[in-house]
């Protein structure tokens, strides 16, 4: 929970996706843990894990470089 009021505190309040990711992840361990009745994610105005898992691959793809070597007739770099 200190971790979500920090990450809010950081981003001036705005509704920022990592705020919301860990909002998620506090209210999936009491869920989890019988704290809360489970719900969906939609319900509690959060992204559903099919969003979440497109918007991971978004950003992996766009932070992945591919390096290639390109070698001489002698195999040499």
């Amino acid at each position: 929970m200190a971790e979500y009021l920090n990450c809010l505190k950081l981003v001036e309040g705005n509704n920022a996706l990592n705020c919301r990711l860990l909002a998620k992840k506090y209210l999936g361990c009491r869920m989890d843990n019988q704290l809360m009745d489970r719900d969906e994610w939609k319900n509690l105005g959060l992204p559903d894990d099919q969003k979440e898992k497109a918007l991971k691959t978004e950003t992996i793809s766009s932070t992945t470089t591919t390096t290639t070597t390109t070698t001489g007739a002698d195999g040499k770099v």
